[in-house]
């Protein structure tokens, strides 16, 4: 499979838990309650733009990895950092996008053949409400795209071998690849900060006790020296090189792939613990694809915060090929039937023409609620 000339489809889904790096992205809370705001920016390593989208119910977009320019980023992973845009109306997020991206020469224009790749692993979820709103989502891109979704496991791993028999085992091999690398690359990063900070006030900034088991597991166990010495990198990138395999492939199109990530809304303690390497977030990350994060609606929870029945967005992630361009290089509202191989089809036309078909709004409102 060329991944040059694919476009892929992927459904990761609302996280019922929160993480420390979502104190560093402040865009999205600002946009989820603020009228006047239309769009706002942020950054993005291991999910710290798209996990404040669905926390927030509002839509947003980690372009392909390396697409814009970094400049002025405080970055944590460069593997990994990619700039992010937050927005509440999908509709807008086309030209919005076309002029930020301009001519960068990573871009190009996908085939209009799709397939819809499903996540077999992953989906359904074990909460009904939320596998019910995520299949209507996936029943409107069949529906609008005119396709039948293919379920991808990650048994494929092993009968593809991508990396040789001796490593036919995805979780093993995997193991700690998008991890051990990212916890020492953001310790390091932030050491110049955490110093001056100290020299400036007399006492170490505030960090949060999740990064002081994170950046403990790296630095006394000693297993990671720097990013490359590892091969924990090169063990991610494989996850790229097997979406080229001939099983993701097929005569009419080529596509790429992504993963959901099953998930319960049942709010609860749990022990920290490395994410395997095949964790939702890193998906995008590790393969340097575009991800597309929209909002499907609310369900109610009972808040262990507030004491009483609050609405949780259900949020679902499509992901396409690396440098597949943003939206449709030419008029964005013909039909597929209609595109040549010159008419870009991506990522945000396909969500919102998936969510239209699930009679699903396609913009979100301020306040509690999504719609």
């Amino acid at each position: 499979m060329d991944t040059s000339s694919s476009q892929l489809l992927s459904i990761p889904v609302q996280m019922a838990t929160r993480f420390p790096l979502e104190a560093v992205m402040p865009a999205l809370p600002a946009l989820a309650p603020t009228t006047g705001l239309i769009f706002t920016f942020g950054s993005d390593t291991n999910g710290s733009g798209r996990k404040p989208a669905s926390y927030n119910g509002c839509f947003s977009i980690r372009p392909s990895t390396g697409l814009t320019d970094n400049e002025g980023v405080v970055g944590f992973f460069p593997e990994f950092d990619m700039l992010v845009f937050f927005g509440r109306d999908v509709f807008r997020f086309s030209k919005f996008i076309t002029v930020w991206y301009g001519d960068s020469p990573m871009l190009r224009s996908p085939t209009p053949k799709v397939r819809q790749l499903y996540p077999a692993d992953y989906l359904p979820t074990s909460n009904p409400a939320q596998t019910s709103l995520i299949d209507s989502f996936v029943k409107g891109l069949e529906s609008a795209l005119q396709v039948t979704r293919i379920e991808i496991p990650f048994e494929l791993w092993k009968t593809d071998q991508p990396d040789g028999a001796e490593h036919r085992d995805i979780a093993k091999y995997l193991d700690h690849a998008g991890i051990y690398p990212f916890y020492r690359d953001q310790y390091h990063n932030s050491a110049d900060f955490s110093n001056e900070y100290k020299v400036k006030f007399g006492k170490p900034p505030f960090v949060h006790r999740a990064l002081h088991w994170q950046w403990g597991s790296v630095t006394s166990a000693g297993v990671v020296r720097n990013s490359t010495d590892t091969g924990y990198l090169t063990a991610s990138s494989m996850l790229k090189i097997w979406t080229r395999q001939p099983s993701w492939s097929c005569p009419s199109s080529r596509d790429s792939r992504t993963t959901a990530m099953r998930n319960s809304l049942t709010l609860s303690e749990r022990p920290y613990g490395l994410l395997d390497g095949y964790a939702t977030l890193n998906m995008s990350p590790m393969m340097r694809a575009p991800e597309v994060t929209a909002p499907l609606d609310d369900i109610p929870y009972q808040s262990i915060v507030t004491g009483r029945e609050e609405p949780l967005p259900i949020v679902v992630s499509v992901m396409g090929p690396p440098g597949a361009f943003p939206v449709l290089s030419n008029m964005k509202r013909q039909k597929l039937s209609d595109c040549d191989t010159g008419t870009g089809l991506i990522l945000v036309d396909l969500v919102e023409k998936g969510m239209k078909a699930a009679s699903i709004p396609t913009k979100v409102k301020t306040g509690r609620s999504l719609h």
